[in-house]
């Protein structure tokens, strides 16, 4: 079978049993046109690569069809001389079309009420499907690629479900062990509520101790995420396996403390909205698909760096998640180092710790607020020439968020704190993300309301 491989550094072909990689240069541009499936790649876009400008567009094309040439299919890149390039591929098998497929139809949530109403029959036909395409992934196919193609984070978002469903599936059948080395995993590089939850079960199922477990989870809750609580629901489960409670890491968690309760009700109150609120901006024309996961899309800090090639303003209460994090704050930081090299204008609109809406804020949440982000902001913004901070003094309804000149987003703000608990704490809440080319752009609305705020707050070096 004749065959592409891409999701790997150097890309590999096979025809008619023989087999080029393709290095150098000449891999992005590969990738970019395999990803757009027959589609034709304009020169404009291919010259938005790395290395690349329109008049090394030909050049490049040659120097990959050489390659190609070594086992006979140089001729799949077809010309279309009115615009571009494209590569034909009606009998071929292609790896990253394969790990789309097979993960796209999976639905399922990464929770324990999921993972208890899945059969392991049909859990043990996921997990052998995932471990079979996840066998494919050695690189995201879209690395490198232009960001604003989407391909990247479309493939990033599959990898994460693949890897969350492959652990629901593993505990689902008992491969413990198995499911404990994934979750320790991201309980050291990316941990949610979730992950905790499932550790905390998982480990119960293998008859562990769950001393350290749980010295784990107030470490992640009290050091990396300051001033916040443990989530009740965590406290609830810690005490019900202490007592035996449970046996195996399927039963549907019952909440019965109020607290908890009232915490269930809220975050589904609040998914239910922004879903409504989704629908009717669909209906009213102001957003339309994309690439982007427009419906309960999450626009993480890291999701907007690597977004960025020009622009970025961000409105929030603290940007905390942006600065507090080292990792994060080193990618941000390279972010604007380059930015610096030519026009980025990075602005970031802040609460004033010094006001009276950041003291209401406070109460609000019960003390539950801190301002340790305002210091490393302002090194930042000494530091480089393209990020700009202003404070302002009032309690924030949006967190918005405006990258270069496609991507605007908002999601309301929980400011209450039991609501701030609920919603997941503001990023993992849905965001909708706006057109700007709608019909009915709203983006600009908002993007005006953030320039009114911007001309009255006040630059931070003024208060600090």
């Amino acid at each position: 079978m004749n065959q592409i491989e891409i999701m790997r550094a150097d890309p590999v072909i096979v025809c008619h049993g023989q087999t080029a990689e393709v290095k150098g240069r000449q891999r992005e541009l590969f990738r970019l046109l395999i990803l757009h499936k027959g589609r034709t790649v304009s020169n404009e876009l291919i010259a938005q690569l790395r290395d690349t400008d329109i008049d090394a567009v030909r050049s490049k094309i040659r120097y990959l069809r050489d390659q190609m040439k070594e086992i006979g299919c140089e001729k799949l890149i077809e010309v279309d001389r009115s615009s571009g390039y494209r590569i034909c591929l009606p009998e071929w098998h292609v790896d990253a079309w394969e790990f789309r497929d097979a993960v796209e139809p999976l639905a399922g949530r990464f929770d324990v009420e999921f993972a208890a109403n899945l059969s392991v029959e049909l859990a043990q036909e996921y997990a052998d499907k995932l471990k079979r395409v996840l066998a494919l992934w050695h690189e995201n196919p879209a690395a490198n690629l232009p960001h604003e193609l989407g391909f990247e984070a479309t493939f990033e978002e599959l990898k994460r479900r693949a890897d969350d469903l492959l652990l629901i599936a593993r505990l689902r059948i008992g491969e413990i062990r198995e499911a404990i080395q994934g979750l320790e995993h991201r309980a050291r590089y990316a941990p949610d509520d979730a992950t905790w939850e499932f550790l905390l079960l998982a480990h119960d199922a293998a008859g562990s101790q769950l001393a350290l477990t749980w010295e784990k989870i107030v470490k992640h809750y009290t050091d990396r995420q300051r001033n916040t609580r443990i989530p009740a629901k965590l406290t609830h489960l810690m005490g019900q396996l202490g007592a035996g409670a449970f046996s195996n890491p399927f039963r549907v968690l019952q909440e019965t403390d109020n607290d908890s309760a009232i915490q269930t009700v809220r975050t589904e109150r609040s998914a239910d909205d922004a879903q409504s609120l989704f629908s009717l901006c669909s209906l009213l024309g102001i957003t339309t698909a994309s690439q982007l996961r427009l419906a309960d899309s999450h626009l993480t800090p890291q999701a907007c760096i690597q977004r960025t090639r020009n622009r970025l303003y961000f409105a929030g209460v603290l940007a905390s998640k942006w600065v507090i994090d080292p990792a994060i704050r080193s990618e941000f930081d390279r972010l604007l180092s380059r930015l610096d090299k030519g026009n980025g204008d990075v602005r970031f609109l802040v609460i004033n710790p010094a006001g009276d809406a950041f003291l209401r804020l406070n109460d609000l949440r019960e003390g539950n607020v801190s301002t340790e982000s305002i210091a490393p902001l302002k090194q930042l913004a000494d530091r480089h020439r393209s990020l700009n901070v202003r404070l302002y003094d009032n309690l924030p309804a949006f967190r918005i968020v405006v990258i270069d000149d496609d991507v605007v987003s908002f999601s309301p703000y929980r400011l209450a704190a039991d609501a701030y608990l609920a919603s997941g704490r503001g990023w993992e809440a849905p965001h909708v993300v706006l057109d700007p080319m709608a019909n009915y752009p709203l983006a600009e609305a908002f993007l005006m309301v953030f320039m009114e705020t911007w001309e009255r707050a006040v630059p931070i070096g003024e208060v600090l």
